[in-house]
């Protein structure tokens, strides 16, 4: 049973940088690209190879943790455990892909009987960051505490995923959209949930959404945001489930009842 916390946290991170420095060093003209799933949805062979990496990394690290990573196609590679590490090894596959340097690499260990992350980080190599979290110890960029934003809605860009793996949710994404940008002051989309949780919680953008994502997608990202002194929930107004996919909402605690509330006149 993990009893230290912090030092698996410790581990995490580290992780995460090398993980990081692999995409970094890698150019994506010279690995293989495998189409998964629903729409626009691939794999390479850079995000197996980090994945692999990341569960020897990991599991030598914190063997009795259960492992769940986004190329085992949801199903987790061990039995039962109170605690889980959720990876991503690259998200934002298709940034990669088209040499967008937005991609990062997610890890979260989850206390699985809670549904709660407790140990999180979020390298993105581009730019030589790592957001990371420990649960009652705060948020950090590089080692330094972050903070959301204390802007309103109005005045704070808001950043937004287009669920491109499942068109047909785009006609509601659309309505929802154009909401939101008429309430703020601009919209992103940056290719990277992750990266827009991080971003969210360092106070570069005052709310996020997407309709649905996976549990690898956002389970870092989650306590980054709780942490850094946001909300996140699912459209529901509930902690996003780390077991199943869900809808996310994210925001300062100024923007994110706005945010919650353009989309729950959408969603009857």
């Amino acid at each position: 049973m993990i009893t230290d916390i912090s030092s698996a946290y410790g581990e995490i991170c580290s992780a995460a940088l090398l993980a990081g420095q692999i995409i970094a060093e890698t150019s994506p003209e010279n690995v293989g690209v495998f189409k998964k799933s629903g729409d626009a949805n691939f794999v390479t062979e850079s995000d197996i190879r980090i994945q692999k990496f990341l569960r020897s990394r990991l599991s030598a690290a914190c063997p009795e943790a259960g492992f769940l990573g986004e190329e085992d196609d949801g199903a987790s590679s061990s039995g039962p455990a109170k605690y889980v590490f959720i990876v991503d090894p690259i998200d934002g596959t298709s940034n990669y892909m088209f040499g967008l340097r937005l991609s990062t690499v997610s890890i979260a260990l989850c206390d699985a009987e809670r549904g709660r992350p407790v140990a999180a980080a979020v390298c993105c190599p581009s730019s030589g960051e790592v957001f990371s979290a420990l649960e009652g110890g705060g948020a950090f960029l590089n080692g330094k505490p972050i903070r959301v934003s204390d802007r309103k809605l109005q005045n704070s860009l808001a950043a937004f995923g287009s669920t491109p793996y499942d068109r047909t949710l785009a006609p509601l994404h659309m309505e929802i959209l154009s909401d939101v940008y008429s309430a703020c002051l601009d919209v992103r989309n940056l290719g990277s949930a992750a990266l827009h949780l991080a971003y969210l919680a360092a106070g570069r953008f005052g709310g996020f959404y997407e309709m649905r994502l996976c549990p690898w997608d956002y389970a870092a990202g989650a306590l980054l945001i709780t942490e850094a002194g946001g909300r996140i929930t699912n459209f529901s107004g509930n902690f996003p489930s780390l077991e199943f996919g869900d809808s996310i909402v994210a925001g300062t605690p100024a923007a994110y009842p706005e945010m919650l509330g353009i989309i729950s006149s959408h969603i009857k």
